[in-house]
């Protein structure tokens, strides 16, 4: 009789945790797969936790405490211009977590999610776990997903769709009109969008844009982790349709119960504080990587977060990190990340990137297939020479062009997180 459960069972071994434990097993190697900030717990966000650890903390609400929930809900208004209040806020133990709990609260047998590839690797195993369908919506080459795409995609079981930006793994960062035509296309079929925004504060040119701000039907997911430099404190919320939060907070009362007061505490300190001297570090770091690699590798110029997925020489990402592991250098391929095994990825967050830089660049030049040149910048990062052209379709991959034309499913159907009383 097996051991653990089919739903267990199904789940594969994350590419990204085994490239974890190569870098483990060979300490010398410079390790480019850490997704974490490199810097410590900001001063007064630090301050404020010791002082609470201090005090005697009574358990907090299911919900998160009406402090934090309070200075989230004015922060989402005052920031990213979306209508949230203390009650359709959620504080959970990270947002990984919350990803989980939101497909487990909203998800069943039958249901298809929209997700652009590359995407962040938990999301198709959450999805699996709720017994939904991921459905990858290719964004290549230059990562960025649009309404075309996902209308092509779109069925009658489709339920809802997940975008992520800053984007992990490929730094790209949504632009603001591009996000607006995918709310029409949410609104126009009544989907609900989740809104992975944890790298926030990571943009390097530009500004972040919040779907959220402009399609009412979508539940935001953000956190402190990589703003406060605190990957390993576990707290980020979630903010949307009050159905959703009810039956994500009911979910978690089931399982973690409650998140830490002190640290909760602690995070409303860190909302009134900056990372930006952070986030100019990572934007040297990414100007750095981009000079010593652009030239050697097919590489779309990150905006945002602290990633880079360059392609792989020869085409094969699998093949080509475990050369790179020969050479020193500890990178993920891109298949944890994508239906495509033709790329990797690289984190500048560590400490080790200028190492790792050098052993990539002996990798390329050692023996490489054919020319490697950088794709076309384009420093407006809108895809303007790809989104502009519905008519150049031929020249993106058959099955994946851009359709046409901007076609909207005029049927509103009804969903179960829509409410009268919205609450937001």
């Amino acid at each position: 009789m097996a051991l653990l459960a089919e739903r267990v069972r199904l789940l594969e071994n994350s590419s990204i945790r085994r490239m974890f434990d190569e870098a483990a097993r060979r300490p010398d190697a410079a390790n480019l797969t850490l997704g974490q900030p490199d810097f410590d717990a900001l001063p007064a966000t630090r301050s404020a936790a010791l002082r609470h650890l201090r005090s005697a903390e009574p358990a907090s609400h299911g919900a998160g405490l009406l402090s934090l929930r309070r200075a989230v809900s004015v922060k989402l208004r005052e920031r990213n211009g979306i209508p949230a209040k203390p009650d359709t806020v959620l504080i959970t133990p990270g947002v990984t977590a919350g990803i989980q709990l939101l497909c487990l609260a909203l998800f069943q047998p039958g249901d298809e999610v929209l997700v652009p590839d590359p995407y962040f690797a938990v999301y198709p195993h959450a999805l699996r776990l709720a017994g939904a369908t991921s459905v990858p919506v290719d964004t290549y080459p230059d990562f960025c997903p649009r309404a075309s795409a996902l209308r092509r995609h779109l069925t009658e079981r489709t339920k809802a769709l997940i975008l992520n930006s800053p984007n992990n793994p490929t730094g790209a960062v949504y632009p603001e009109r591009e996000l607006k035509r995918i709310a029409r296309f949410a609104g126009a079929n009544g989907l609900l969008v989740v809104s992975d925004e944890i790298y926030e504060p990571f943009v390097f040119e530009g500004k972040h844009a919040s779907i959220g701000a402009y399609h009412e039907d979508t539940l935001t997911l953000n956190g402190f982790s990589k703003s406060a430099g605190v990957p390993g404190w576990r707290i980020g919320y979630a903010a949307g349709p009050p159905a959703v939060i009810s039956g994500m907070r009911r979910l978690q009362e089931l399982t973690c119960m409650r998140i830490p007061a002190f640290a909760q505490k602690a995070m409303v300190t860190s909302l009134a504080e900056s990372c930006a001297q952070h986030a100019e570090r990572y934007r040297m770091r990414r100007n750095h990587l981009w000079r010593a690699l652009s030239g050697m590798y097919k590489l779309m110029r990150p905006r945002g977060a602290f990633y880079a997925f360059p392609e792989a020489p020869g085409g094969n990402g699998d093949e080509f990190a475990l050369h790179a592991l020969d050479e020193g250098v500890v990178v993920v391929p891109g298949s944890a990340f994508s239906a495509r095994n033709t790329h990797f990825r690289i984190s500048f967050s560590g400490i080790d990137l200028a190492a790792g830089i050098e052993a990539l660049r002996r990798l390329s030049a050692k023996n490489v297939e054919e020319p490697l040149g950088r794709i076309a910048d384009n420093p407006r990062h809108d895809g303007e020479a790809v989104r502009n052209a519905d008519d150049k379709a031929a020249e993106m991959t058959p099955d994946r062009g851009f359709a046409a034309n901007h076609l909207y499913t005029k049927k509103r159907r009804e969903v179960p997180w829509r409410t009268s009383g919205r609450g937001r």
